[in-house]
């Protein structure tokens, strides 16, 4: 946890209502009661109480909330929690909001600091689901097996791959790259030496490998869509 973490405080129950009596009473007092009320906080707290915290009525009930900027949209406010209030505000958004798909510490924090803003600091979301019931809980593990599974298929045209081999580093006089032909349903491989990577040297080698086994195994999954457009080119060609 980093020092700027375990610093940030969570508003007690006191001091919030404090907060909350005094933003409530500077909006309904007129201009000596204003003064008189901002010259009775010490420290000049309570001009930063009324640049930082503001009310809102929702449903006939006053609100402590985050002052918003000028223009923000009504829904984006962020409500101000209190002591007594940051175990239900969390319980309710890990357990009841977004279908309940219990939020790990990041996720959690992202969506209490969109409702809740820093009056629920990071390191209290994080803590939380370390004592979640559900988010201990040890999942099923599928059991693994020794050593690798063969790789099975059944006829010809059931599983062709292509590889294309980069040797530029060291070439065979004019031939830079190797086209590698496998077809895992025969176990018939085939090698091309290729002087160069271009669309029409990939796509010829595989007409005349298919016009050897008089099929024509490739798709667009296999080739990739711009060299199985030559493909088709030229076969119509052809």
């Amino acid at each position: 946890m980093s020092k700027l973490q375990k610093n940030s405080h969570v508003l007690s129950n006191q001091l919030f209502n404090e907060i909350y009596h005094f933003i409530l009473s500077i909006q309904d007092a007129s201009n000596k009661e204003h003064l008189s009320l901002m010259r009775s906080i010490p420290n000049k707290v309570g001009y930063k109480w009324i640049k930082k915290y503001d009310i809102r009525i929702v449903d006939m009930s006053h609100i402590l909330i985050f002052k918003q900027a000028d223009g923000e949209a009504l829904d984006a406010c962020q409500r101000v929690a209190k002591y007594s209030r940051i175990f239900d505000a969390l319980q309710e958004i890990h357990e009841l909001e977004m279908g309940n798909d219990h939020p790990k510490s990041k996720t959690l924090y992202r969506r209490v600091f969109m409702k809740y803003g820093k009056s629920i600091p990071r390191w209290v979301c994080e803590m939380f689901p370390l004592f979640c019931p559900v988010c201990i809980r040890s999942n099923p593990r599928k059991k693994v097996k020794a050593g690798h599974q063969p790789l099975l298929t059944r006829g010809m045209n059931v599983h062709v791959q292509i590889d294309l081999i980069d040797y530029q580093s060291m070439p065979d006089d004019p031939f830079n790259y190797v086209l590698d032909y496998q077809d895992h349903g025969i176990k018939f491989c085939q090698l091309c030496a290729l002087t160069q990577r271009t669309h029409r040297a990939e796509a010829i080698e595989p007409i005349q490998i298919s016009a050897s086994l008089d099929h024509l195994p490739y798709s667009k999954q296999i080739m990739g869509k711009s060299l199985a457009t030559e493909h088709q080119n030229l076969v119509m060609c052809s």
